[in-house]
């Protein structure tokens, strides 16, 4: 038998984009596509200055989860030298083994949580939050498969498929993957800008 494999090359375009504010979202093999793809599609929509970055220096293309690939905007090794004004780590388990085993990826993640910018985990990257030491102590939700690693670090909110916790915004997954990026608008913009954005988008915000 031939499998035939359809690969997918997503490349977002920069439209609209506000000059000051400005989201890294960090890119890594095997990432959560529906979460990654509907973060930065939401904030471009808001007028944000998305930035897509590639874990794996010299990747044209990054291989998402399930085999859709997108073309980063810049490497992270080479990338931004001053913190945006929020970092978001979208999930996926090849993913997120990968960001918590960066060294490079921990010392920006500190950055961020030193300089009170604010940090985005989707799903399972609540883990490479874990493992660089970033914000113990916090509130937080993730996907409930991690609940028990998570549970001694982290105060694990089960109830919510989005908390927020000073600059820690954290969701369950990619079910919960639009009400998270309308969070993120809300908090770098306003609310009005966020259900004018949702009713657009025809989504109905908890």
């Amino acid at each position: 038998m031939i499998r035939y494999m359809l690969l997918c090359t997503v490349i977002f375009g920069l439209t609209n984009a506000h000059p000051y504010v400005r989201v890294l979202v960090v890119l890594a093999t095997g990432f959560d596509e529906i979460e990654t793809i509907t973060v930065v599609r939401v904030l471009r929509a808001a007028g944000a200055h998305v930035n897509l970055a590639s874990l794996s220096p010299g990747k044209l293309l990054v291989r998402g989860a399930h085999m859709l690939r997108v073309k980063p905007d810049m490497d992270l090794l080479t990338g931004p030298t001053d913190p945006y004004d929020a970092i978001i780590l979208p999930g996926g388990e090849a993913a997120v083994k990968l960001m918590s085993a960066s060294g490079e990826l921990g010392r920006l993640l500190v950055e961020y949580e030193k300089y009170n910018k604010y940090i985005g985990a989707m799903g399972l990257a609540a883990l490479a939050l874990q493992q660089h030491q970033i914000a113990y102590g916090a509130l937080l939700t993730a996907d409930p498969r991690v609940e028990t690693q998570l549970s001694d670090f982290y105060g694990f909110i089960t109830s919510d498929d989005v908390v927020v916790d000073k600059t820690l915004v954290t969701c369950t997954g990619p079910g919960s993957a639009m009400q998270f990026a309308l969070e993120i608008v809300e908090l770098l913009f306003d609310k009005e800008k966020a259900e004018r954005l949702s009713k657009k988008l025809l989504y109905r915000r908890l």
